[in-house]
């Protein structure tokens, strides 16, 4: 059992891998494409984790558009996590796009009130 659990590991790492290479190598697009058609297999499929990983990887290579495109996706898999939403809220907001920012903030803080960094923003965004 605990060797299977380890095998899955990696495979997820790989694909986690795979995809953030084709987020930075081959943009927003591509790695949407390969992300649908992987989601489906059990090796493929990532989970919110690894798609904030991703997120956050291509925020800190400065790659906003594909890390909105990465938020989207864990949004569009995981609508009802608050953070999926809080992730969404911090890349549109580096890109600029206070009203969408401020929409996913809203939604994160309807699904968890007590999600500090929504409700900060928020108040940011109102003043």
């Amino acid at each position: 059992m605990r060797f299977d659990l380890r095998f899955h590991e990696r495979a997820r790492r790989k694909a986690r891998d795979e995809l953030a290479q084709v987020f930075l190598r081959d943009g927003a697009e591509a790695g949407r494409r390969l992300y649908l058609a992987r989601r489906s297999s059990p090796r493929g499929a990532l989970n919110e984790s690894s798609l904030n990983y991703i997120g956050y990887l291509l925020l800190s290579h400065e790659r906003v558009p594909e890390a909105i495109a990465v938020f989207e996706l864990a949004v569009e898999s995981f609508p009802d996590s608050a953070n999926t939403h809080d992730s969404l809220g911090e890349a549109l907001l580096q890109a600029g796009q206070q009203i969408r920012a401020f929409d996913s903030y809203q939604r994160s803080l309807e699904l968890d009130p007590g999600n500090s960094n929504s409700h900060e923003m928020l108040k940011i965004l109102c003043h």
